[in-house]
């Protein structure tokens, strides 16, 4: 059932992958969650996190070749990192709340 439910995402991912505007993309934190689980970029492409919360984040990426920390930011704050490597995916996370994750798949 759980692959059925990711494969399910992931199709509705790639039929919106046509609507996404290159180059820049906003992702909020709202109710201790990002607001898409999974995002689809192209490389060169800057994701801005913007922090809706009424507590501090700290999003990072700890995936291989990837990696990158912006650092607490409070509510109302919002930070950005630029994605140039080329194709792979991307594990991101809030290091002050574990359960908020998302995955961006870079191509």
């Amino acid at each position: 059932m759980k692959h059925g439910i990711v494969a399910l995402g992931l199709i509705g991912v790639l039929f919106s992958y046509q609507n996404v505007k290159a180059g820049e993309h906003v992702i909020s934190q709202d109710n201790l969650q990002f607001s898409v689980p999974l995002k689809v970029i192209k490389p060169g492409d800057r994701v801005t996190f913007v922090n809706n919360d009424s507590v501090v984040h700290n999003i990072i990426s700890q995936t291989t070749g990837m990696q990158f920390d912006l650092g607490a930011f409070e509510p109302g704050m919002q930070k950005s990192v630029s994605f140039s490597q080329k194709d792979g995916v991307v594990d991101v996370e809030c290091t002050v709340h574990p359960n908020m994750k998302l995955t961006l798949f870079i191509f």
